[in-house]
């Protein structure tokens, strides 16, 4: 709906209704066919009065119901808004109305009591008018703005008034006139007359709306027809007043033709509707008026005319012809001037509508050229000097195949041949010279207006896409090229990966590609900051590519993880050959930050198969890779099939461990320590296993290392401290539990809240609970181990540094760690000295124990004489395969009977 909301409200079409549209069409056949029938049976002379009145109002019935029908089709298309839907529903239901009332009139000839059967017809005939108007407003939306209301309110009332004129003084007047007549009588009439005035206030507000213009026909059809109701109700009122009887006279014949119309509008709507025609939204406009308020105007002067008919011999009567007379005049010169006017409107907005496209076209942003059919440029935009630096009129007369280079002059042909065909040609892209001598890259659209007399010619519309290639190429760099390096990304080297195997499998020599992680990268990262990890990479990238050859690729993949692509490599002994030279050049020492760096590289290398796709390579470069740092640093692994297996068998192995991890399926033994002293069993070391259902108990050697490098050691630890610190409150006051915690463990930052809550949980006491960690792990982040370890010591429990001797700790920091016992590694008690002693290093391991005042316990004892050993260095407790194995909790409990043990 446009702004003012002045229209025919029947909106967007809806999906076709076929099947409606076709039924309206037939029935507007038959009912135009029917009413053709009926004039020419009305012209027939040889019927009597009264079965010509039968007949009449018998054959009203028919039309009045297919005008019903119709207009409720009308109403069903799914893309009508429901204020046009509900108008033509109560049009419908006041048709059918009026032929009830017809059906019921005809009663009164076959002998009904007169009276009440047409009191009921009138009733009927009464209700159809109610409906007619409610369904006349419904179509409506009323203006919102002032102006237009005003607008619409006037031309409303002016419609209402010259309509009012007539039926006053054709109908009201002359029925009131009638005091001799029956009083009954003049009452019916008068209610009719006055129920003609609804429909006439329903044609005066929606005539002069402004509806879509495809439904204009359709509504001026539908008001034609209310009009021919008025004509006839008038019709009917003057015979009434004058005597005749009106039954089967002209009033009928009008009536008649008014179904016809109401019918057609009815189609008219439907079929716009069903076949979605565009919709094309007015309100009131400065470039259009309606003639229907001037009309009612004639009908108001026309009816005072009338009126003064009689008079017109006499002075008044000669003063309102020649006022009418005049008012025509006035009137017609009003019509010639608001015509007048709405063609200089229209010339005005014409006018605007060139100036403003020219002012457009000379201030766009691309260039438009107009070149006749040889070529030759008959017209440029200002916007040629800053698109192209050309003056104004510098290219008119030249060939604008003088702007291209002359290796693409034949793409001229390949622009301008669709435009000559089809009207207008896709984008094409031309080099240009420009008026300084540079080139540009130029989008190019071509249309052909030669047979347009105002153009005569193939318009080139020209735009500058320098500055958007160049953007488009930086994008598509960045794209497939690492943005720290340089090199190309992953998706480059896939592409270049698979164009290398293509090439193999027509005949070529297969290539390799070299898989390169950086070794312990990250601590560069952590000691150095990232800014000079950044460095370290870009200098790898560069000493990357300066051992490869032009047709071998360099990649960064990501983090500190790099690819090589090697062309026509004939073996792995080649492959291995760029290898090395890489491994040396990344080797040799590079200054970052003022600081000498050296990094050294796993490398994983894969020579690629004839059959083998882009996707596997990758993997099993990543396999090699990974043998590759699982030997050690700085090496090279050369991928076998064999290696793919051993990923897998990794790889099911932590997807078991996870299932075992959330089944409980982590079990836990315990392995005493005994004082040497006093021969009692002072405590046991929680050791975690792994209840597979299928592979049976798994030692900690084969899960944990998966545990650790998956981030899954932090639920085993937290569930092994747990169940040990559940356990150990079963055993008494005076026996502790040894638990390990890991590097990741004692890095969590919750590990302390853990710890807590493990001894609440389970009322052990926290000396009674001793946190076992490696010597490794202690060199990790020293500061903030010590800074961790201090918490736990904070909350009375004890800490043990195990396998002591086997790393390289610092005994400066052992001074200054929170530490309480020192387990000695089982290797120092291998192999005693021939007298039965332990080994030099050994006693000053301990020795050094006792004079950090710390507690030493020994692992991995197996015989009587290394316990004895130990006994004479000054060791105190132990444990091992001497005194027990690793058992389960109940083992353990019973073995707690018997706490003694024999030492000598």
């Amino acid at each position: 709906m446009s702004r003012n909301g002045r229209q025919f409200d029947a909106l967007a079409p809806g999906p076709a209704v076929g099947a409606s549209e076709s039924a309206a069409a037939r029935m507007v056949v038959g009912l135009s066919l029917y009413v053709l029938l009926y004039i020419i049976w009305f012209l027939l002379p040889r019927l009597t009065a009264a079965d010509r009145a039968l007949a009449s109002v018998f054959a009203q019935i028919p039309a009045g119901l297919a005008a019903a029908v119709l207009s409720l089709l009308a109403s069903r298309p799914a893309g009508l808004q429901p204020r046009a839907r509900r108008a033509w529903r109560l049009l419908a239901t006041g048709f059918a109305l009026y032929a009830l009332g017809d059906l019921i009139w005809l009663l009164t000839y076959v002998g009904i009591e007169e009276s009440r059967v047409l009191a009921v017809a009138r009733l009927s005939y009464f209700s159809h008018y109610v409906f007619v108007l409610l369904g006349l407003v419904s179509f409506q939306r009323f203006p919102k703005n002032r102006r237009e209301r005003m607008t619409f309110g006037l031309d409303a009332a002016t419609v209402f008034l010259g309509g009012l004129m007539a039926i006053w003084y054709f109908a009201i007047g002359p029925i009131a006139s009638q005091a001799h007549a029956n009083p009954n009588m003049v009452y019916v009439q008068m209610a009719f007359a006055l129920a003609d005035l609804q429909v006439l206030l329903g044609i005066a507000v929606n005539g002069v709306g402004r509806g879509e213009e495809r439904y204009r026909a359709a509504f001026m059809t539908l008001l034609t027809g209310l009009v021919a109701l008025l004509a006839g109700d008038i019709i009917y009122a003057q015979s009434r007043v004058a005597g005749i009887t009106p039954d089967g006279g002209p009033a009928d014949l009008i009536f008649m033709l008014r179904w016809l119309f109401v019918g057609l509008a009815a189609y008219m709507h439907l079929r716009v509707t069903s076949r979605g025609e565009t919709a094309i939204r007015e309100g009131l406009r400065s470039d259009r008026f309606d003639l229907l308020p001037l009309v009612a105007v004639g009908i108001g002067y026309l009816t005072l005319t009338a009126s003064s008919f009689e008079q017109w011999s006499s002075t008044r009567g000669g003063l309102i012809l020649a006022a009418v007379g005049l008012t025509g005049v006035v009137l017609a010169r009003q019509v010639t001037a608001v015509r007048e006017n709405v063609r200089l409107a229209g010339e005005a907005a014409a006018r605007q509508t060139e100036a403003r496209f020219r002012s457009l076209v000379q201030n766009a942003s691309d260039l438009i050229v107009v070149v006749d059919e040889e070529g030759i440029v008959r017209y440029q935009t200002p916007s040629a000097e800053r698109v192209l630096g050309y003056g104004a009129e510098a290219l008119v007369g030249t060939r604008i195949v003088s702007l291209l280079p002359a290796e693409d002059a034949a793409s001229i042909d390949a622009t301008l041949a669709p435009a000559r065909q089809k009207g207008a040609s896709a984008p094409a892209e031309w080099r240009l010279r420009r008026g300084d001598g540079r080139w540009t890259r130029a989008e190019i659209i071509a249309t052909n207006l030669l047979d347009d007399p105002n153009v005569r010619g193939v318009v080139l519309t020209i735009r500058d896409i320098e500055e958007r290639k160049h953007f488009e190429e930086q994008l598509r760099h960045q794209a497939l090229h690492d943005s720290l390096t340089g090199l190309p990304n992953r998706a480059l080297l896939a592409d270049r990966v698979s164009h290398a195997q293509a090439r193999g499998q027509r005949g070529g020599l297969p290539s390799s590609l070299l898989l390169l992680d950086l070794d312990d990268f990250k601590t560069i990262n952590d000691s150095m900051g990232h800014s000079a990890g950044d460095d370290v990479l870009v200098e790898v990238a560069k000493r990357l590519k300066s051992c490869l050859r032009s047709i071998d690729t360099a990649a960064r993949l990501g983090g500190d993880e790099f690819a090589v692509l090697l062309e026509d490599t004939p073996d792995e002994v080649a492959a291995l050959d760029v290898a090395n030279r890489i491994a040396s050049a990344l080797r040799a020492p590079m200054r970052i930050a003022g600081t000498e760096v050296s990094v050294s590289a796993s490398v994983g290398i894969v020579l690629s198969g004839r059959d083998e796709l882009e996707g596997e390579i990758f993997r099993n470069a990543d396999v090699a890779m990974y043998q590759a740092k699982k030997r050690g640093k700085g090496l090279c692994e050369v991928y076998e099939p064999g290696m793919h297996a051993a990923v897998l068998e990794r790889l099911q192995l932590e997807a078991d461990l996870r299932r075992a991890v959330a089944l409980g399926e982590i079990v836990l033994h315990f392995q005493p320590i005994v004082d040497f002293h006093t021969g009692a069993w002072v405590g046991a070391e929680a050791l975690a296993r792994w209840s597979h259902p299928t592979r049976g108990l798994i030692l900690p050697s084969s899960f944990i290392p998966v545990a650790e490098a998956t981030g899954l050691i932090l639920a085993i630890g937290r569930h092994v401290l747990e169940e040990a610190c559940r356990f150990a409150g079963e055993w008494g006051r005076d026996r502790h539990v040894s638990v390990n915690l890991s590097a990741r463990q004692l890095q969590e930052p919750g590990i302390v809240t853990q710890v807590v809550s493990a001894l609440r949980h389970t009322g052990l006491r926290p000396d009674q609970l001793v946190l076992e960690i490696t010597e490794s792990v202690l060199m990790i982040e020293t500061e903030s181990t010590i800074q961790r370890l201090n918490e736990l010591k904070a909350l009375g429990v004890r800490v043990a540094i195990d396998d002591f001797g086997t790393g390289y700790s610092s005994l400066a920091y052992l001074e200054k760690l929170p530490v309480d016992i020192l387990k000695l590694d089982q290797s120092f008690i291998r192999g005693l000295a021939p007298d039965g002693d332990l080994s030099p290093v050994a006693r000053g391991v301990i020795d050094l124990g006792r004079a950090l005042d710390l507690e030493i316990v020994a692992e991995g004892i197996e015989r009587q004489e290394e316990a004895n050993a130990l006994i004479r260095a000054g060791c105190t407790r132990g444990q091992g395969y001497y005194f027990a194995r690793p058992m389960e909790p109940h083992d353990l409990r019973r073995h707690f009977v018997e706490a003694r043990v024999k030492v000598s």
